[in-house]
């Protein structure tokens, strides 16, 4: 029985994700394209920078909101954190466009000011760079990052936040030596699954993305538009 409830469990998974994926790589070696394997080598790579550096971040600003929705307990951090939390919910081509005006016009504004004063151009610093992407990405994120620490914070009993506080301590203290190690397990959650997200995230790559950069999920679009 016990045979028979693996075997039914393992098919799908056989069927779905290790048949395709051994085909895959058979394909590839056999095919002996070496140029195409570098290059999706450099595009797996990148993709996988982005998404650390804004699932780090989204985690981070997900963190000091919950720490300070825990600490003012007010009606107004409240909800800031909640409108932070609409931004999963607009769609990425709005969201990509929201970004793009706000950099591009400090971009402009930089470079006139270059141009005035020293006689160059500065150039794109914001718009176009890798910058602005994982801006989007930790934006468009960030109420996933937040569910997930929020629901860590209110696991938390209350009385291990008054205790630093009679013994004279900060509220630094509180965050970094008694929350951080309680909410290690969340913020892995959050990171893991804002670093799916970003993977996968297509509308706002196409728009933001510097020139001459793909990622997997753009990489993926094209052949299947092709």
């Amino acid at each position: 029985m016990t045979v028979l409830v693996w075997l039914s469990c393992a098919v799908p998974i056989a069927i779905g994700f290790t048949i395709p994926v051994i085909t895959l790589f058979s394909k590839s070696v056999l095919g002996n394209n070496t140029w195409e394997i570098q290059k999706l080598w450099v595009i797996v790579e990148r993709t996988v920078s982005l998404a650390l550096v804004a699932s780090c971040a989204a985690c981070i600003l997900a963190l000091l909101i919950g720490f300070g929705v825990r600490l003012q307990r007010g009606t107004s951090v409240k909800w800031v954190a909640q409108f932070g939390s609409i931004s999963y919910a607009v769609p990425g081509t709005i969201l990509a466009l929201g970004v793009l005006w706000p950099m591009s016009s400090i971009d402009n504004a930089i470079d006139l000011l270059m141009r005035e004063w020293f006689g160059i151009s500065s150039g794109l610093l914001f718009s176009g760079t890798a910058f602005a992407l994982v801006a989007a990405y930790v934006i468009r994120f960030l109420a996933v990052a937040f569910g997930s620490v929020d629901s860590g914070f209110q696991a938390i009993p209350k009385v291990m936040d008054k205790l630093p506080r009679l013994l004279g301590k900060k509220p630094r203290f509180t965050l970094v030596s008694i929350h951080l190690p309680l909410l290690k397990s969340s913020l892995m959650t959050a990171s893991l699954i804002v670093f799916v997200e970003v993977m996968k995230e297509l509308p706002a790559t196409l728009i933001l993305r510097p020139f001459g950069v793909e990622t997997s999920a753009t990489h993926v679009y094209q052949y299947a538009s092709s």
